[in-house]
């Protein structure tokens, strides 16, 4: 059930059109593999990918079915929800070729076939050899993928799609990593511990000159990993960073376990779903305009950011260097920095403007607010540098 187990989520999602949004999704995600155009024809660059190769992982999922549930709230009301459930023997699949012709295939994945009237689950069966993973397919989708969310660039372009057709950067890297990662019983916490350990992590974003031509993947080049490339951040670090910074810009302690669903529904807004055969969604920052009026007008941010700059100007003496504490607070809790020369004399400015119209403690809460707003939308916060 869609309510007790929330990976049931993943097939109900991508069970329509005969299942092959399942069947492209799978491949992508698990093995690195773009199978999407093979259901119609086989693959136009990697030979060994086939259209009869296609319908032989898809048949793993004829069994499997959508039901409509009624269930019952905590409250007494109800709510429709949906069940996954399998059907029996769905004996031969059948798809046809760009000939006319048609043909029947049984699911059928790494040399392991399943006949017509076998009754065991289809889908557990494909798990099973997915788990078993003897060409370590999954394991290195797996690193690929890690690598890309880690450092920026995967050893490939795209990163779910790996095959002869697809050249890696870094060959023998792959192959490391991809063996120690099986060896380790795909001990995930292994893996990152591995890769927030190893020198290239530790590199810093600036970029030396005689690596401009031969190391710049955002235009384009094989991504060499001399340096640490600057990233917009996803909005789940966005919506962590801002959190993590309010409170500790007002000294309170950080508790992860608050706000998980409003985590939620803040996220929410930057998924972008597109009508293609794998039901595609997309979740970005990218400082669009929407984006950027939510950053600077959104409900949240307005109601936050006067509370923290209360807070902050509570703990700030009078004078010209009590004043400017304010600002070293909230520069090193947003940008773990200090303010530079140019944003001291900004604040200053603005702190002198408003005391010839304010109180003092009103004056230094109004400035750290604008500081603090500014800090906020600055693309040094919302970038991994």
């Amino acid at each position: 059930r869609s309510d007790q187990n929330g990976a049931t989520n993943f097939l109900l999602a991508h069970l329509n059109d005969q299942a092959t949004p399942a069947t492209a999704v799978t491949a992508r995600l698990f093995l690195g593999q773009q199978v999407q155009c093979t259901q119609c024809h086989d693959h136009p660059f990697a030979k060994e990918r086939s259209q009869d190769e296609f319908w032989s992982l898809n048949a793993f999922f004829k069994q499997a079915e959508r039901r409509p549930l009624t269930v019952t709230t905590t409250d007494g009301t109800s709510q429709d929800d949906w069940t996954m459930a399998d059907t029996g023997s769905p004996g031969m699949t059948f798809y046809d070729t760009l000939r006319g012709q048609q043909k029947a295939v049984l699911p059928e994945f790494d040399g392991h076939a399943m006949s017509a009237d076998d009754s065991r689950s289809r889908r557990a069966e494909l798990v099973r050899l997915l788990a078993a993973d003897s060409h370590q397919l999954v394991a290195q989708a797996m690193i690929n993928r890690t690598w890309a969310q880690v450092f920026g660039y995967g050893f490939t372009n795209p990163i779910d799609d790996l095959g002869p057709h697809s050249p890696v950067s870094h060959p023998e890297l792959l192959e490391f990593l991809t063996q120690s990662f099986a060896k380790s019983d795909y001990d995930v916490r292994r893996l990152m511990r591995w890769l927030t350990l190893s020198q290239t992590f530790q590199l810093s974003s600036l970029q030396a000159e005689q690596s401009v031509a031969i190391d710049d993947p955002q235009e384009g080049g094989t991504p060499l990993f001399s340096r640490a490339y600057p990233r917009p951040m996803g909005p789940e670090q966005v919506y962590d960073s801002i959190r993590i910074a309010i409170r500790s810009a007002a000294d309170q302690p950080i508790d992860s376990s608050i706000g998980t669903t409003h985590r939620r529904e803040w996220v929410e807004q930057f998924v972008q779903s597109y009508g293609t055969d794998e039901n595609d969604e997309q979740l970005t920052f990218e400082g669009n305009i929407t984006q950027a009026m939510l950053m600077m007008n959104g409900e949240d941010l307005q109601a936050a950011i006067p509370l923290t700059a209360a807070e902050v100007a509570k703990t700030v003496h009078e004078g010209p260097q009590g004043v400017l504490k304010s600002l070293e607070r909230i520069a090193m809790a947003t940008l773990n920095r200090e303010p530079s020369e140019r944003e001291e004399k900004i604040f200053r400015g603005r702190y002198r403007a408003l005391t010839r119209s304010m109180p003092n403690d009103v004056a230094i809460r109004t400035a750290t607010e604008d500081m603090l707003w500014a800090y906020l939308n600055s693309s040094e916060f919302t970038s991994v540098h």
